[in-house]
């Protein structure tokens, strides 16, 4: 049994250090669900436009019983931490 057996990791970041995080906690036995936008990652072309509304209701079955989540934003971009 390795160490992170039965965490579920939500994965939603792209280009910084949650991606390596991600990673890290699956070789450790978490289960992680990684999801990228509607229109692509960025350093991927062609993006289509992303429907936010679409995406979030796509994204809420998902998150069922997760416990925890990678976005990839400095906290204060979320409302927390020090600015």
């Amino acid at each position: 049994m390795q160490a992170l057996s039965g965490i579920r990791f939500f994965n939603i970041s792209q280009v910084r250090a949650a991606p390596a995080t991600a990673k890290y906690l699956a070789d450790h036995g978490a289960d992680v669900i990684k999801v990228g936008p509607l229109g692509g990652d960025e350093g991927r072309e062609p993006r289509a436009p992303a429907d936010r509304a679409l995406a979030m209701r796509a994204l809420q079955p998902l998150t069922a019983g997760v416990d925890a989540a990678g976005t990839g934003e400095r906290p204060e971009t979320r409302g927390g931490g020090s600015q």
